[in-house]
């Protein structure tokens, strides 16, 4: 967990970004990569091309991969 703060929450603060970036919280741009696992568990996911679901750049869907029933 602190690897992936320092690499979103914790950079964005040393660029003084803190108040558009570095969480997802309403009113703040986003990129977000959404990746199938736990990286929490397993930081390898993040790797991984094939567990990578979705991607958004800017609050934007750039990439879709997630399956559909």
């Amino acid at each position: 967990m602190q690897a992936l703060r320092a690499a979103t929450q914790w950079a964005a603060r040393c660029l003084g970004l803190e108040r558009e970036i570095g969480t997802l919280e309403k009113g703040r741009l986003a990129d977000l990569v959404v990746v199938r696992g736990n990286p929490l568990d397993d930081i390898t996911a993040l790797l991984d091309p094939a567990r990578i679901e979705l991607v958004c750049k800017g609050g934007v869907i750039c990439a879709d991969r997630r399956r559909r029933h």
